[in-house]
């Protein structure tokens, strides 16, 4: 026979060993609530997803326009980028799992 798992408990302590590793960056980690709702869905998850990403890249943006101007330092500037470029890395791997379960979806016989 074999043993049962307890997926929400697993889910839960992979959900936390990576916000350990993510650090100051955790929050990210957070599941979104519905605003109308109370609740999350999956949708709602990934539009904020990509939000914060696409705030993330208009902040490096700024931090480009900003050192041009001599407005902020270097060091600023590579953590502004490397967020940037650490948020859209996350959100290709995330388009592309979705994609790739979509056509794993779409293969399964009726």
């Amino acid at each position: 026979m074999t043993p049962s798992i307890d997926a929400k408990a697993a889910y839960y302590a992979a959900l936390s060993a990576q916000a350990e590793r993510l650090g100051d960056k955790a929050h990210l980690l957070a599941v979104p609530q519905d605003s109308q709702t109370g609740s999350s869905s999956f949708a709602t998850t990934l539009a904020q997803l990509f939000a914060q990403g696409i705030a993330t890249q208009q902040r490096a943006e700024q931090a480009g326009l900003q050192a041009l101007r001599g407005e902020i330092d270097q060091t600023t500037l590579v953590t502004a980028i490397t967020d940037a470029e650490t948020t859209l890395n996350t959100v290709m791997a995330v388009r592309d799992r979705v994609l790739s379960a979509y056509q794993e979806i779409s293969r399964l016989p009726i």
